[in-house]
């Protein structure tokens, strides 16, 4: 470790010079700018067209290192390492590969068996679901333990029940009526119903070891020693955590499946993303994604290339519907309307984004299925719009705190042009705050605007987002909606895709119109890694460990 601190105080002044070059490449000057008229559309500065992208697996050709360390960023340290309890990003990102569920999903996100070996889904004459589950032989946990129907049942247990875990996937699985082992290999699971997303969770939900919790409440579950000393199931085992600096591992060499590609992966401790690049320029990192597109399109070249890859997920704006001002759906689709959504596209996402106007805007693999009609008005048009609905709802010029993780330049990019885009019409004003702080205040209720980032995708569940019976909790500004709770409870009752479609699009349509969120884009996200490099993919479950390789 100390050669790493080491190796850190090497590149500083590199990072330096880092800095001044990725600062200069990330600014977003607005200019001074007094339209003549409220609904004119300021003007904006050329922005260049998107870079070539070098394909992310790099050379197939090359013959990999089974023996290679590969050093992955990790921007932000979790506060434990259980993924059961994942409430922060940097677990999920870190653990992806030592733990695993029933199922998995592949890398065009369809699912498919994992843990399970085979499964069957039944309807009983009382409309409720059975799942069963038989078990892969011959899987361990990385502590030699064997995986049994056991482990499964104290995992999902975990989850149900007035004392369980406190975990965002019990909202999952609160309609399961049992969870019994039928045998050692066998689980069998009975839901009130279908639900939306169902595969999908049991590809989420990472299975723990009832043998490493022994004796641990699920109140305290986050404290126990497991939670700091992961013992999974997957291709790669947890080896250390040093706190502040590095979480490492190593190859599982009695995994089931395919083996990890490298010998240990090493995510490195750095809040810095300055430090980071200059780190990845120096060769002291190989992998980080995520990355502002500016930014590293600022940092890529020579030994360190760019890599995109779709992310399912959209960015939006989340209104406080309790707050007088944002009562009237009127005036929340006005504020929507004053930021330049393709300008923030251009300015901000270097074209590697496209603006959606509600949560469904994914498309299929063929590229045909969207559910959400494009934003189609010009910017002039729409501040023409929003002064109209304004003064028709009486509401002035509203002044609205925009709350914003501090974390993300990208997103306090985006809240200063929109607050620039608004004037005269409206007063947005910007606040920042660490994301811990920004989720317990819209937990509670205490904003008016919070920006966030939220995933979707073809089997997405919105219930927990937009269902009134959520208010106060992932229900963030408390929206509440007598049709749209009915759409959502049809949508989860739905038993596949195509009966979901018509519901989905009212759905759209609904809060379209009720513009609960101001949903702002939807985005392909780009990385950077050491020209060496290859294996890279990125999922809505983050990056896949096992498959990076180095070549010799």
């Amino acid at each position: 470790m100390a050669a790493m601190r080491t190796a850190r105080w090497r590149v500083r002044a590199a990072a330096a010079a880092a800095v001044a070059a990725v600062a200069t490449a990330g600014c977003y000057e607005r200019g001074a700018r007094s339209p003549a008229r409220d609904d004119a559309a300021p003007p904006r500065p050329p922005v260049p067209g998107p870079p070539a992208i070098a394909p992310p697996g790099g050379d197939p050709t090359a013959a990999a290192d089974p023996d290679a360390e590969l050093r992955v960023w990790l921007e932000a340290e979790p506060a434990h390492l259980n993924p059961l309890l994942a409430d922060a990003l940097a677990i999920r990102v870190a653990l992806g590969d030592v733990y695993e569920g029933l199922l998995r999903r592949t890398a065009t996100g369809e699912v498919e068996p994992c843990l399970a070996g085979s499964y069957r889904r039944e309807v009983d004459d009382r409309g409720r679901t059975r799942w069963r589950f038989t078990l892969r032989s011959g899987v361990v946990f990385h502590d030699g333990a064997p995986l049994t129907a056991a482990d499964v049942v104290f995992t999902y247990r975990l989850l149900v029940g007035p004392d369980r875990a406190p975990s965002a996937y019990a909202s999952a699985v609160d309609d399961a009526v049992s969870i019994v082992a039928v045998d050692d290999r066998t689980v069998d699971f009975v839901f009130r119903g279908p639900r939306l997303g169902r595969e999908q969770t049991f590809a989420s939900v990472p299975v723990v070891s009832a043998r490493a919790f022994a004796g641990v409440s699920p109140a305290a579950i986050a404290s126990a020693p497991a939670s700091r000393a992961p013992v999974g199931t997957g291709a790669l085992r947890a080896v250390a955590w040093e706190p502040g600096e590095r979480i490492v591992l190593e190859r599982f060499d009695r995994y089931w499946g395919a083996p990890a590609r490298a010998r240990r992966i090493v995510y490195v401790i750095e809040p810095s993303r300055q430090r980071a690049l200059a780190a990845l320029a120096a060769g002291e990192l190989d992998v980080a994604v995520q990355l502002p597109v500016d930014e590293a399109i600022a940092a890529a070249g020579g030994a360190v290339r760019l890599f995109a890859y779709d992310a399912p997920a959209y960015l939006a704006a989340v209104w406080n519907v309790r707050r007088p001002a944002l009562r009237d759906a009127r005036v929340r689709r006005a504020l929507c309307d004053l930021l330049d959504r393709r300008g923030v596209i251009e300015q901000v996402f270097r074209g590697y984004a496209r603006p959606v106007d509600g949560p469904l805007g994914w498309t299929d693999a063929s590229g045909k299925r969207a559910v959400n009609v494009p934003i189609a008005a010009s910017f002039a048009a729409a501040r023409r719009r929003a002064r109209v609905a304004l003064a028709a709802a009486g509401a002035g010029a509203p002044r609205v705190e925009l709350l914003v993780p501090a974390e993300s330049r990208t997103m306090r990019r985006i809240a200063d042009i929109w607050a620039a885009d608004a004037r005269p019409l409206a007063h947005i004003d910007v606040a920042t705050a660490p994301y811990a702080a920004v989720i317990e205040r819209a937990r509670a209720g205490r904003f008016d605007a919070v920006l966030l980032a939220f995933s979707t995708g073809p089997d997405a569940d919105h219930f927990d987002r937009f269902h009134s019976a959520r208010a106060g909790e992932t229900n963030y500004g408390g929206f509440a909606d007598a049709q749209v709770d009915a759409l959502l409870e049809q949508i989860r009752a739905a038993p596949d895709r195509a009966a979901r479609a018509e519901l989905e699009r009212a759905l759209a349509a609904r809060l379209k119109q009720l513009q609960p969120y101001c949903f702002i884009a939807t985005d392909r996200r780009v990385g950077l890694a050491r020209a060496d490099v290859g294996g890279i993919v990125v999922t809505e479950d983050g990056l896949w460990a096992r498959s990076l390789w180095r070549a010799r």
